[in-house]
């Protein structure tokens, strides 16, 4: 839920407060589908959660708003090391609701479709140097063949003194 302090616009004392009780999991159907090695999970402007998968963290103060926001500075996202593990942290800010949206992965879950390209490129590469190879060795000999054999022939008429012929 949600509460905001009612005031009188003229006066500026408070005259109430306005409560909204609403189910949480009206805003995890919205983001669960995204949800696969990432978490996704909403904060207030004091650093409490309010929506979570993990409906026990619902209401925890999981945040320093202070240190969250000199973490961030300018930037919508950072790469956080949590227990010994690099995040990448992204947010959105929700300006009208004082909201803040906040998705963490883990860098290396980001970097091992990068790797498997790296190798694939590697392997690829590979094989298009050895076929090259191959294909370079074949014209190579299918080139110079017919000079090597009139050099041989050459050599054996050389070898009799010039007292044979030979096609050519």
């Amino acid at each position: 839920g949600a509460a905001r302090g009612i005031y009188n616009q003229t006066t500026g004392e408070m005259s109430g407060i306005l409560m909204i009780e609403m189910d949480h999991r009206l805003f995890l159907k919205q983001y669960s589908s995204l949800l696969d090695r990432n978490s996704i999970y909403i904060i207030d402007q004091n650093g409490t959660i309010i929506s979570d998968p993990d409906e026990n963290r619902i209401g925890l103060l999981y945040y320093n708003m202070n240190k969250f926001n000199e973490i961030f500075r300018a930037s919508d996202n950072k790469v956080i090391k949590k227990s010994g593990i690099e995040y990448l942290y992204s947010k959105c800010d929700i300006a009208n609701k004082n909201w803040i949206v906040i998705e963490e992965i883990p860098l290396h879950e980001l970097s091992q479709p990068l790797i498997r390209i790296n190798q694939m490129i590697l392997v690829i590469g590979v094989a298009v140097l050895l076929g090259g190879s191959v294909i370079t060795v074949a014209a190579s000999n299918s080139l110079t063949k017919p000079i090597s054999d009139v050099c041989k022939k050459l050599d054996v008429i050389g070898q009799d003194g010039l007292a044979r012929s030979e096609r050519i």
